[in-house]
């Protein structure tokens, strides 16, 4: 500008004469000449001290040069001005050309301002306001935000480091994400995909108006297969059935496994409920077949339990817990099929819960009592034992069966309590009746898998016993087939540990289960006892008398004791007796006695009528009331 050549000629020649310089510059009314002053002839002055020179004789033109006559253009003359300075003189001609820059208003001052401004926001505040922006978007889940390239400078650079960075962490977010979601063994979903592809596959559902099912399947006899196989060859049998179950189903349905032998699928948009038969059809028969591994044929079975969206449920928890009681009923009632959600396993489970109340307070309100049933040699009807029963008296509903609570109360857990009541009621009443003057009779009480896999069990036993006074050869514990094959490496140890306390072990329900022969031998058992499911029709020449055979021949050979359970009838007992079965016992002998209804069972099976004729004579003569061994003899008097 102008200003800006006044501002160095005034700096540079303030005293000098003016020679005319043209200066031409365009402007908005066409091009025009400007008159600039020129110094033409020097200024008389002394000398300045180096450092301090003001004076004109340091000014090149006033020291005589010979181009100042020369025909120079503006911006010719400032170059040759500036390169013949020092540098107190650039300095100094700096300052005054700034001073000219500054504007002389307001209206400039706030035009400068505001060019700064922009020049500010959009190379430094839009830049960091970009990134800050992206790290917001990552911060609340967008992993797809990137930061934008901003400009070719070192915020351009950050930017770029930046989105590096957000690229690595999305990479490593994915890969954790996935393992988090994943089955390790099987490379199915894990019970956390499940869970979440089951709410959206509802809301999808929902919102579309269609239908879903949701299937429960647990693998049959899989425990069998580790503690025969090993935990290798579970966990390979667990790979082959989620090929078989990935197989069977669509590509849009989802498979999880959700833990140990348990799986879930959910089947999308299932256009009738014969296309879920057709499904479970499909799975339980892959499964059914025999698998390859490591040389081995390896057989297990499926069960299936399926509830059906919206028809049965509403909400993923409904629909869970739909399925889960399906299972447990299928498994209880048919293994290796399946079974649909319906009303009845509703009423079913409400009664379940109803009872499991109740069962909590007979507990405190000890509603609870034992039943014996006599135990008899068949060969010479003597008495070898009994079994203790539980029964319960309902105050509302009266006397309640024992199949009715019994696997209510292993379910949830309080079959721990209820049986240690037994176990301490059947040893406490054993010594009463050997203290009164009754033979020695030994006592069966039934365990179940929850007190057997109780770590307590054992010191519970041995303090029982402590406790009572019984000897532990008169107690006898029965376990089912069931409960030893399932859980054989579970109670492998503590078997031993009650022989070695000198405690009996009976194998209760035999037959019904799936044992195996190699592992029945490994465990100290002592007794087998013949369902009564067996005994019923072996005198009508059906399957059962040729499976009672074969157990008592079984038992006979691995030389073992062997109990017939149900005998009702002389066609029944003569039948065992002619296979050569040692004990039985059954409506035939008694029925489930009280402690005093056995006594005169007792009394009248095993005293002859001579002996308490006798007897009434001598306790008449008796003026006191007799205790220990006598108080018998009084109660059979009485009788």
């Amino acid at each position: 500008p102008s200003s800006v050549a006044s501002a160095v000629h005034d700096t540079v020649a303030p005293h000098h004469h003016s020679a005319e310089i043209r200066e031409t510059r365009p402007g908005p009314r066409g091009t025009r000449t400007t008159h600039v002053a020129a110094p033409s002839q020097p200024a008389p002055t002394t000398e300045a001290p180096r450092g301090n020179r003001r004076g004109a004789e340091h000014n090149p033109i006033a020291a005589g040069s010979d181009w100042v006559s020369q025909d120079l253009t503006a911006d010719q003359y400032r170059g040759a001005i500036l390169l013949q300075m020092d540098r107190s003189g650039v300095a100094a001609t700096m300052s005054n050309i700034l001073w000219g820059l500054m504007p002389s208003s307001i209206a400039g001052v706030l035009a400068v301002l505001g060019l700064a401004y922009i020049l500010l926001h959009f190379q430094v505040i839009s830049p960091i306001d970009t990134i800050r922006t992206t790290m917001k978007k990552q911060q609340s889940g967008d992993r797809l935000a990137r930061a934008k390239n901003l400009s070719s400078n070192e915020f351009d650079e950050v930017a770029s480091a930046f989105n590096s960075m957000i690229d690595a962490i999305s990479e490593r977010e994915a890969v954790i994400e996935k393992l988090a979601l994943t089955d390790d063994l099987t490379g199915l979903g894990n019970r956390t995909m499940f869970n979440q592809n089951l709410q959206v596959s509802r809301q999808e559902a929902k919102t579309d108006g269609r239908k879903m099912a949701l299937l429960f399947l647990d693998l049959d006899k899989f425990k069998n297969v580790n503690d025969t196989l090993g935990h290798v060859i579970g966990d390979m049998l667990l790979n082959a059935v989620s090929e078989r179950l990935t197989a069977c189903t669509r590509r849009d349905d989802i498979v999880a496994r959700l833990g140990g032998d348990e799986f879930a699928i959910i089947l999308k948009n299932p256009q009738s409920s014969d296309e879920v038969d057709e499904v479970c059809r499909r799975i339980t028969a892959a499964i059914a077949e025999p698998i390859l591994i490591e040389g081995v044929e390896v057989c297990v079975g499926g069960s299936i339990g399926i509830s059906f969206f919206p028809d049965q449920a509403d909400d993923e928890l409904t629909l869970i817990r739909n399925a889960d009681l399906a299972l447990y009923q299928v498994k209880d009632r048919c293994r290796g099929s399946y079974q649909v959600y319906d009303q009845e396993i509703q009423a079913a489970a409400a009664e379940a819960d109803l009872i499991e109340q109740d069962l909590r307070l007979a507990i405190a309100r000890r509603e609870f009592y034992l039943q014996y049933q006599p135990q008899i040699t068949i060969s010479d009807s003597k008495l070898v034992g009994v079994e203790a029963l539980i029964r319960w008296r309902h105050p509302e509903r009266g006397p309640v069966p024992p199949g009715e609570f019994i696997g209510i109360a292993e379910n949830t857990g309080l079959i721990i309590t209820i049986g240690e009541w037994v176990l301490r009621t059947a040893c406490k009443q054993a010594k009463t009746w050997q203290e009164d003057g009754l033979q020695r009779i030994p006592v069966s009480v039934n365990i179940s898998a929850r007190q057997l896999t109780d770590p307590d069990f054992i010191g519970l036993v041995r303090q029982i016993l402590e406790e009572t006074g019984l000897e532990p050869s008169l107690l006898e514990l029965e376990v089912t087939e069931t409960l030893v094959m399932e859980h054989s490496e579970d109670v492998s140890g503590i078997l031993h540990a009650l022989n070695d306390l000198g405690i009996s072990l009976a194998i209760d329900d035999f037959g019904t289960g799936h044992s195996s022969l190699a592992r029945l031998k490994s465990f100290p058992v002592h007794k087998l006892k013949i369902d009564r499911a067996f005994v019923t029709d072996i005198s009508s020449g059906t399957n059962d008398a040729a499976i009672t055979d074969a157990i008592i021949q079984l038992a006979r050979n691995m030389r073992m004791t062997v109990i017939a359970e149900g005998v009702e009838s002389r066609q029944q007992l003569d039948f065992l007796a002619d296979r050569g079965c040692d004990q039985a016992q059954g409506y035939f002998f008694a029925k489930p006695l009280s402690p005093d209804d056995f006594l005169d069972w007792y009394v009248s099976s095993y005293m002859p009528d001579e002996a308490l004729g006798d007897l009434n004579n001598i306790l008449s003569k008796c003026d006191f009331e007799p205790h220990g061994p006598t108080s018998l003899l009084r109660k059979a008097s009485r009788s």
